[in-house]
């Protein structure tokens, strides 16, 4: 439910992990970070998903 002065109350859960990526012999080729925020409102059954990479590094 709305708070009586029109705003919304927002509800989120935040993740993040150092992720990479590698080729057949398992070296590694890039490195990044996996940003996640899930969220809600007082008033929604919905969920919603944000997701951006961060600090993006190629192995060459």
């Amino acid at each position: 439910m709305a708070n009586p002065n029109g705003s919304v109350t927002i509800h989120a859960k935040i993740g993040a992990a150092e992720t990479c990526i590698t080729d057949n012999s398992d070296q590694t080729l890039v490195t990044y970070n996996l940003n996640v925020v899930a969220y809600n409102t007082n008033n929604e059954d919905n969920i919603a998903v944000a997701v951006h990479i961060t600090n993006i590094s190629a192995k060459m």
